[in-house]
């Protein structure tokens, strides 16, 4: 992998270097208002060999990673396949984040989803699938007769609705998704409700077009490949439906919700959530000979997920964190960004620069390069304060940050800071308009 470089504007609070290689609250998260100051980054040592954009005629696959705050929402929209293309929604962010959602899906010229994806039921994830705490992407809700009726939105699936199935504490917002998904897809099989839940469903697959896939690789605790729940596997967290896009050139992305894989302090080993999964889904894909381009990092880059053994099995190019400006968690944490650093991760992205807490130990301080450790290669780590655009045809993909994309595409005082990087398999390089 070439080092990667970049030349930009960094708001104040994001940090950029080079490297040596419970449950999510509610929060209040500002929509507006915000000032953030930006500064003149020093210019990094370019490496690296030029390659040509991909032709707009070119592409194949569209991902979106959108900027809902606090929360994730991933848009996969696939190749165009008799004037008609595969549109599959990852999570919806929050209640609120549906203003960031609706308008990213017209953006992206989606009309109706084919899938949507529910990672797990905490309300940063479904929230804006559900009508308890906001507006739905997918519904309508309606008190007839002191009954819930729920009455099916343009965007609701027509080909599927996948999540984890019972969790093992059932808040509000997963009493409406079960009492909705029961009701609109009333054992009619249009859409199938797949249950990803003991052992049931574990590499389903998805055509999205052309020779790209969309395949269930976790979910219920359950890992791909492996026989009967992985160890100590009982919280919302831990049932995460993860889902790999793959093509035949050997492009992967690779989305896990809040999927974890070590206790948040390493000193508490049998703390809650400390089951193993993010290992052995690395085993798995490892012996499958799979490396990832880009990895969507879990849980918002919290302190329990990005295991060390997991990063050095699945080997991701790129890094992006969905994590909110104001959050309440300290995300992403010191922890995460040390191991994908030490793991030679060339490229971290972030929607926002994240909140640190008083009590959090300084910033995690990139160490550069010795240039005589060829083993080495450089991490530079960007927050753009907006929604990730990723192209991709066969082996080669470009990431553009969308210009007005900053949470909610509302937040007054907020920019975003504009990047555009064209990378095949020898890595990235930065594109200047």
């Amino acid at each position: 992998m070439k080092r990667a470089t970049f030349v930009f504007l960094v708001a104040l609070a994001t940090l950029t270097g080079c490297s040596r290689g419970a449950e999510e609250a509610s929060e209040q998260e500002a929509t507006s208002g915000q000032e953030v100051e930006a500064t003149a980054a020093a210019e990094l040592p370019v490496e690296g060999i030029a390659m040509a954009a991909i032709d707009p005629g070119d592409v194949e696959l569209d991902i979106y990673a959108i900027d809902v705050g606090q929360g994730d929402a991933t848009l996969i929209v696939g190749p165009d396949v008799n004037a008609e293309r595969f549109a599959m929604l990852i999570d919806a962010g929050r209640g609120t984040s549906t203003r960031a959602v609706e308008p990213l899906l017209e953006h992206a010229g989606v009309t109706e989803l084919d899938v949507f994806v529910a990672t797990h039921y905490d309300e940063d994830h479904v929230g804006g699938a559900v009508t308890a705490s906001g507006k739905s992407v997918l519904w309508t809700t309606d008190q007839v007769n002191g009954e819930v009726e729920c009455d099916a939105r343009s965007f609701f699936p027509t080909v599927a609705i996948v999540d984890p199935g019972p969790s093992p504490e059932i808040t509000d917002t997963e009493k409406e998704w079960d009492h909705c998904v029961a009701e609109l897809t009333g054992g009619t099989g249009e859409p199938e409700h797949v249950e990803v839940m003991n052992g049931n469903n574990l590499g389903k697959t998805f055509n999205l077009g052309g020779n790209y896939t969309a395949t269930i690789v976790a979910g219920g605790g359950h890992v791909l490949g492996t026989t009967g729940a992985i160890e100590n596997a009982d919280s919302k967290n831990e049932m995460s439906v993860a889902v790999l896009v793959s093509n035949l050139a050997g492009f992967d992305f690779l989305v896990t919700g809040d999927l974890i894989g070590q206790p948040s302090n390493p000193n508490q080993p049998n703390a809650l959530e400390n089951a193993p999964l993010e290992q052995k889904l690395g085993e798995k894909m490892e012996a499958d000979g799979i490396e990832v381009e880009i990895l969507q990092v879990g849980h918002h880059g919290a302190a329990n997920a990005t295991e060390n053994d997991f990063i050095k099995a699945i080997q991701p190019k790129i890094a992006i964190i969905s994590v909110g400006m104001k959050n309440n968690h300290g995300h992403p944490h010191n922890r995460t960004l040390a191991t994908l650093e030490s793991n030679n991760v060339p490229i971290i992205l972030q929607t926002s620069a994240g909140k640190r807490r008083a009590s959090d130990p300084p910033p995690h301080e990139f160490d550069e390069c010795d240039d005589n450790d060829p083993s080495c290669k450089d991490t530079t780590q960007v927050s753009v304060n907006g929604t990730f655009h990723i192209e991709v045809a066969g082996d080669k993909y470009d990431i553009k940050s969308l210009e007005d994309s900053s949470y909610y595409f509302e937040q007054e005082g907020v920019e975003t800071l504009i990047i555009s990087l064209e990378c095949d398999a020898s890595g990235c390089d930065e594109v200047v308009e």
